[in-house]
């Protein structure tokens, strides 16, 4: 009986070997030459956005360059979902693309993509998220390993302080502002102590409730999101808009990584010259959006706009990186936190 007992464990340890050393799931083999596909492409935006429009066209491009055999059809508004969720549906298969951002639920690391002043303007911005650099290799560190791969960045805009009010020296991070409560994102430390740094007081605010917040008195101002949208979401309460340019923030483009590997090197290089053309698109119009709203829309509207200089920005980017980066060091890990003091040097 012992003899069988001892047997049967040898059995069972064995398997457990076996299983716990079992190799990864092979990556797919490229699917022949011809092969004809019908995909799902998410989108956040509405269809007046610049982002679908954009999107239609790289779409449009896919399907002629690839002889009508990539069909995508682009779902705009968040059609398939929030878009937290729709990163997961992506990750799953279950979405084939999109153009959204990289959820951090699944590595809180992924937030060193949206460090502040990682530099202050979009020409070199475009230079950082430029596919094949570094940045693109630790976003592809990150999400690779969750099943999704990424081609590129679709640009949303460079960072600002919006105000309910006109406040003095608003710019200036020596001057006390803390009569002045500002919104922050929730749950982002970095957000919070960048607001500190410029001298203001802080609320916690989900972005659905900014409007309600500045509206009603609750807070008198926010930071964390690009021009374009920091405008459109509470213009109606804006009297002064503090172009800081201290983040950028972008939607990447994302894709199912089984997928991805499993296309021809035809159809890969297809998709990433559409993309490509894509993401350069992206970062002229958002500084046309931009410069429209600054120079033109919103002194329309009475709102005054206050813009450091290149020198300015250069010394408070400079200031944000010795005294606010750190905080965000234990949550995005030494290793990428090195890469990124390399990158601004």
């Amino acid at each position: 009986m012992k003899t069988i007992v001892v047997a049967l464990a040898l059995v069972v340890f064995t398997l457990g070997v076996v299983v716990g050393c079992a190799a990864p799931a092979p990556t797919p083999a490229p699917a022949p030459e011809g092969t004809t596909y019908h995909w799902r492409w998410y989108g956040m935006n509405p269809t007046d956005h610049y982002d679908y429009q954009l999107a239609v066209e790289t779409v449009k491009e896919i399907e002629e360059n690839s002889d009508g055999r990539i069909i995508i059809d682009v779902y705009p508004a968040g059609q398939l979902g929030d878009w937290i969720a729709a990163y997961e549906q992506i990750l799953r298969g279950a979405i084939d693309i999109g153009c959204l951002p990289v959820a951090t639920q699944y590595d809180p690391r992924g937030e060193f993509i949206y460090m502040p002043y990682l530099a202050t303007s979009y020409d070199k911005y475009e230079e950082i998220f430029a596919q094949g650099g570094t940045m693109a290799s630790l976003v592809d560190m990150i999400i690779e390993p969750q099943g999704i791969k990424q081609l590129g960045v679709s640009s949303t805009g460079l960072g600002c302080i919006m105000l309910t009010r006109e406040v003095a020296s608003s710019a200036d991070p020596d001057v006390d502002k803390t009569n002045v409560k500002i919104r922050v994102p929730p749950g982002f430390k970095l957000y919070e102590e960048l607001a500190k740094f410029f001298g203001y007081n802080t609320a916690s605010i989900p972005g659905a409730e900014i409007y309600m917040a500045e509206q009603t008195g609750v807070v008198e101002g926010h930071i964390g999101y690009p021009t374009g949208s920091a405008y459109r979401m509470a213009r109606d309460v804006i009297k002064m808009c503090v172009q800081t340019n201290d983040h950028f923030e972008a939607n990447f483009f994302l894709m199912n990584l089984d997928l991805w590997n499993s296309l021809s090197n035809q159809d890969q290089e297809i998709m990433a010259n559409a993309l490509d053309k894509n993401m350069s698109k992206s970062f002229d119009i958002c500084l046309e959006d931009q410069e429209h709203l600054l120079r033109e829309v919103m002194p329309a509207e009475g709102i005054q706009v206050v813009e450091p200089s290149e020198a300015e920005l250069q010394i408070l980017a400079e200031r944000v990186r010795k005294e606010v980066w750190p905080v965000a060091k234990d949550r995005i890990g030494e290793f990428l936190y090195s890469k990124l003091e390399e990158l601004v040097d």
